[in-house]
């Protein structure tokens, strides 16, 4: 496969995938209903990369042709058609719907891209709008499948940009061969050029070595890619896990502080305004929210939640978020400013009986979840949070733009007697301050219309008004108490068999209330629609009535922690149906609602779902949720304690080594430190220190062996060269017509040599006699002695002086002939 073949599936493969991500998060961080039709638009991007692909890098040949992409008149009208759309789009109301636009945006601008005619400068432009749509990702969803996600497409990307590099590389190398071959100057194109022979074996362009008849897509280069993306992971972790998180400027919102709790970056927990239709996603949902753990303070023991529970008069555990009294076109929103019934808690009660400890979740609303109503909050033993005397509600003091886990306790008081009903008890200063600031007039308005949510009320009263007529035996009917018209009105809904639960978010009439649709068209609903309805059709029979979101129920784990999930979400009613006290009604049938809870769990329970929640956990603890408090308790100070431990195990080296080894000992076979910070960083650096040792060890020993290896090399070169002059001398013997027999040793040729010799050497020759040569020759070879560099240039000299005397007279062997010859 061509090299720019592989850059463009890459490519298109990245611009399909950030797609896939993107429609992934606006699904998480699109909750209003009005939104949830264009949840599908970004994942539209993987059938236009395919068509974008097919039409614009179509191949003839060997070549690669420009393909039917659009003009840049048409790219630049479709572009302004695109900014219309969204501008018509950002105009709306909704926050959630100036983000998505902006979302959107950019992928129209990817989609006419995609079919435009490609260039360099496109394919750069193709990977920014990628990366800008991964930033937006980040802003819609804060799941930790998405910090997965993002590592994947860093290796994607680098692995897309590391091919364009090298297909760059080509291009350069077939441009320099087209101007050899045509020897015109080329221009720059986006496809490859038809290959060509080469002037030379290897060439060079711009820094880049590239030898004739090598692949440029190799083993190594995948590779290096591979080993260059992980080392660029690890130095990043390292930099945000070491940076500490300080953040010197303001505080930074896309929202204003009315919707603050309701937008795209909230955690856990339940929005600060209700649109009917939206909890149907929290309640399918297995995220944890909080827990909590209660004990009696006399005798430290235990108290199950549901125990405590029943005491309130609660049929399940019950945990109060927000109250809401408004209502308007399906939209719940909290009453007006009511500081005057702020209550500041001071310091944990003495007097308080039970004590509720709970670890919440990250989230930013400022609810803080109990039991019952506190007397006290403390986190850290100091004061914590606000109590709302008119909701009933602990709010803490405010909420940082960092999300962590909070820790804090609760105290409240353990009640003797059971109630038939869960009650929000008023204080006479309060109360009379409902009437004064008009608290309660504002839970008895309704909107204009609900006409058949009216008639349907008055209806259930005046049968529940007949029912107790006769079961009285009265002649004339009585006026039912306000608690009977709420209990009536529940019976109804909760057990008359009518109305269904159901997490089916069908609407059956757009055009008319969706309370109303519920009630009379579609009858089937969760728990937003049956408190709504109760709380509506309360007030229409003039009872002040409110809406209270919150959790119902939880799990209690063999420790004895209640824990509660996003899927234990739930609405009910408070209604004021005496002078002293808000008593809480449920219209959502039990049985109905805990079946649905069961099979959420049930459908979440896979071991995938497992895995999924724990990296979640890991992700929104790890990364979304690092503050410098959790810096400081997970990182700074395990490296603290490490170092004071590594600076004590060094001193106890040279006092006492003995207790080092022991303290060594401890800290490796202690398994419950391998799994902490501490413990990593010391086997991180144990690890590194034993690299860098085994490195220096093979640096060190491979030093050593070259160096005596180089000087055996040389040895064996000076003794090659100290012998070489005794077969010089052999040499020379031969040609005069001499040569050893085997019989024969070194030195006894040696003296048969001086012989023959003796009359032909001259007689101040005594140093290139062949005796002395041998002599030396047994020093080298069987003495193992080392000659000096003189005595091996006198030998050389020595038998350069006897090659040249001899080459002067006729050897023995032609001077025999010559005396035969004068004879005859």
């Amino acid at each position: 496969m061509e090299l720019g073949t592989v850059f463009k599936i890459s490519l298109y493969g990245l611009t399909a995938l950030i797609g896939i991500i993107l429609g992934l998060a606006e699904g998480e961080g699109s909750q209003s209903y009005s939104f949830r039709s264009s949840l599908l638009l970004p994942f539209l991007s993987v059938p236009v990369v395919i068509g974008g692909y097919l039409v614009t890098e179509r191949k003839s040949g060997r070549t690669t042709s420009p393909g039917l992409g659009l003009s840049s008149t048409w790219a630049n009208v479709l572009g302004m058609m695109a900014l219309i759309a969204t501008g018509y789009e950002f105009s709306g109301d909704s926050r959630e719907g100036k983000l998505l636009a902006g979302t959107h945006l950019l992928l129209y601008v990817t989609w006419i891209v995609l079919f435009q005619q490609k260039t360099i400068r496109l394919y750069w432009f193709l990977l920014a709008l990628g990366i800008l749509q991964l930033a937006v990702a980040s802003v819609l969803t804060s799941k930790g499948w998405f910090g997965f996600c993002a590592v994947g497409y860093m290796f994607c990307a680098v692995w897309t940009l590391s091919i364009f590099s090298l297909w760059r590389a080509e291009q350069m190398f077939e441009e320099e061969n087209l101007r050899r071959i045509e020897g015109t100057p080329g221009e720059t194109l986006a496809q490859p050029l038809t290959r060509g022979n080469r002037a030379s074996q290897s060439e060079v362009q711009s820094a880049v070595q590239h030898e004739e008849g090598t692949q440029w897509l190799t083993a190594r280069f995948v590779t290096g890619v591979l080993l260059t993306t992980c080392s660029a992971l690890l130095v990043s972790t390292a930099f945000f896990a070491f940076i500490p998180r300080v953040w010197v400027g303001p505080d930074f919102s896309l929202q204003d502080d009315a919707n603050a709790m309701s937008g795209l970056v909230r955690k856990t927990g339940l929005a600060g305004f209700i649109k009917l239709g939206d909890l149907g996603r929290v309640l399918e949902s297995t995220e944890r929210v909080f827990e909590i753990q209660l004990t009696n303070r006399e005798t430290k023991a235990n108290i199950p939640v549901e125990d405590y529970a029943q005491l309130l008069g609660m049929a399940e555990p019950l945990f109060r978020g927000a109250v809401f009294t408004k209502y308007e076109k399906g939209r719940w929103s909290p009453s007006r400013g009511n500081e005057f019934h702020i209550v500041r808690f001071t310091i944990a009660s003495a007097d308080a009986a039970v004590r509720q400890n709970v670890r919440l979740e990250p989230t930013t609303s400022q609810v803080l979840y109990c039991l019952g109503s506190p007397l006290a909050m403390t986190s850290r033993r100091i004061p914590f949070g606000d109590f709302d005397a008119l909701t009933g509600v602990a709010m803490r003091n405010e909420v940082r733009g960092e999300l962590n886990v909070t820790e804090y306790l609760a105290y409240s008081n353990l009640p003797t007697v059971e109630q038939p009903y869960y009650a929000i008890k008023v204080s006479p200063d309060t109360r009379s301050a409902y009437y004064t600031r008009g608290y309660l007039k504002d839970n008895t308005e309704l909107p204009k219309g609900l006409s058949q949510l009216k008639e349907l009320a008055r209806h259930i009263v005046e049968q529940e008004t007949a029912r107790i007529q006769r079961a009285e035996n009265r002649s004339k009917a009585r006026e039912l108490t306000p608690f009977e018209k709420a209990t009536a009105i529940e019976y109804y809904l909760r057990e008359s068999g009518i109305y269904k639960y159901s997490l089916d978010l069908a609407i059956h009439d757009s055009t008319i209330d969706p309370v109303e649709d519920f009630l009379v068209n579609r009858k089937s609903g969760h728990c937003e629609y049956f408190a709504t309805a109760l709380a509506l059709m309360l007030r229409s029979v003039d009872i002040p009535a409110r809406v209270v979101s919150g959790f119902k129920g939880g799990i209690t784990h063999p420790d004895g922690s209640f824990e509660v999930q996003q899927r234990f979400a739930h609405l009910w009613v408070d209604a004021w149906v005496d002078h002293e006290k808000w008593t809480t009604f449920d219209a959502t049938p039990l049985e109905a609602r805990s079946l649905s809870v069961a099979e959420v769990a049930a459908k979440k329970s896979s071991v995938w779902q497992g895995v999924q929640t724990t990296l979640s956990g890991l992700w929104s603890e790890n990364v979304l949720n690092m503050s410098l408090d959790r810096q400081e308790q997970s990182i700074y100070k395990p490296m603290r304690e490490l170092a004071y431990m590594l600076a004590t195990l060094v001193e106890q080296l040279f006092t006492s080594p003995e207790s080092a080894m022991k303290t060594l000992w401890n800290l490796l076979t202690d398994r419950e430190k391998w799994f902490s910070v501490g413990g990593f960083l010391f086997i991180f650096i144990g690890l590194l220190l034993l690299t860098g040792i085994t490195w220096l060890i093979r640096w060190s020993s491979s030093r050593l062996r070259d160096w005596w290896l180089n000087r055996i090399d040389q040895g064996q070169q000076r003794r090659q060269r100290i012998v070489a002059f005794y077969e010089r001398f052999a040499k020379l013997m031969r040609s005069r017509g001499m040569k050893r027999k085997p019989s024969q040793t070194q030195r006894e040729f040696a003296e048969e040599v001086a012989m023959a010799l003796a009359s032909e050497l001259p007689a101040d020759a005594d140093a290139m006699a062949p005796n002395g040569i041998s002599q030396a020759f047994y020093r080298v070879r069987f003495g193992e002695e080392e000659l000096t560099n003189d005595e091996v240039i006198r030998l050389e000299q020595d038998i350069m002086a006897l090659e040249k005397v001899l080459s002067k007279q006729p050897s023995s062997h032609h001077r025999s002939e010559a005396a035969m010859s004068e004879s005859v």
